[in-house]
């Protein structure tokens, strides 16, 4: 049960606030735990077990057996970031069987071939490996990687998505967390394999050619806000190159 407030005859939940000058402000409640303050809502914590990326001439629909989902626990959600290059759809993804949630995406069909960017989610509090399905429209060249993301609170805070015939070199955008130790994970699709991209705003988690020449290229980066604000997060290859991004944030409590 919360603990609330009234003012103005409006009942607050002031579990989390309190209210000087007039003003509510976000708290940050904290516990003592053998002679140590710890906060009460934990900083989340991920990691990337998992990854497929399609080797050269691409590859059609999957099923990958065994991959490893990181440490089971109850408040364990498995993102999934996704590139392909010659989609015309959304892929569909599953793991062990039950289909994955798509929160963010861009599917760019102005050029051929088309590129799509996204994020999928679903919770899975029990296990150690997991099939994960990929099921696509024909074949392509593709990348994935699974996330295990420790949090209490599994609904996105923010999601943003974007892409085309970019105009310059960089594709990133405005994500949005409220508290310090969050989560933003970043994915960007491109057209060429041939140029590198360097992280904007956050941590490269990966930089790789899917498929070898002629192919696209697969990019994850992810952040732990140390502070609440909408930092600009996304990648620059360097080129002005067909791209597509797919960007989700979440907070710790």
């Amino acid at each position: 049960m919360g603990i609330y407030t009234k003012a103005s005859g409006v009942w607050y939940n002031t579990d989390l606030r309190v209210k000087s000058g007039g003003v509510w402000y976000n708290t940050d409640p904290y516990v003592k735990s053998g002679g140590v303050w710890k906060k009460l809502y934990p900083d989340i914590a991920a990691s990337r077990p998992s990854e497929y990326i399609t080797p050269a001439g691409g590859a059609g629909s999957q099923s990958f057996a065994g991959q490893s989902i990181g440490t089971a626990a109850l408040n364990r959600l498995l993102v999934i970031a996704v590139t392909m290059k010659n989609s015309v759809a959304a892929p569909v993804i599953t793991v062990d069987g039950v289909t994955a949630t798509l929160i963010a995406s861009h599917l760019y069909t102005g050029s051929t071939p088309d590129i799509f960017a996204g994020i999928y989610t679903i919770p899975k509090p029990t296990g150690t490996t997991a099939t994960i399905g990929f099921t696509m429209s024909g074949t392509g060249f593709y990348g994935w990687g699974l996330w295990a993301v420790y949090t209490d609170n599994q609904v996105p805070a923010d999601v943003y998505s974007e892409g085309g015939n970019a105009g310059g070199n960089t594709i990133s955008g405005p994500i949005t967390v409220t508290y310090s130790g969050g989560f933003i994970l970043s994915v960007v699709c491109s057209h060429s394999e041939s140029f590198a991209f360097t992280p904007v705003g956050c941590t490269e988690a990966r930089d790789a050619a899917t498929g070898g020449t002629s192919a696209g290229r697969h990019w994850e980066g992810y952040v732990s806000p140390a502070a609440a604000g909408t930092p600009t997060v996304g990648a620059d290859q360097g080129s002005a190159v067909v791209k597509a991004l797919a960007t989700a944030s979440w907070n710790r409590l």
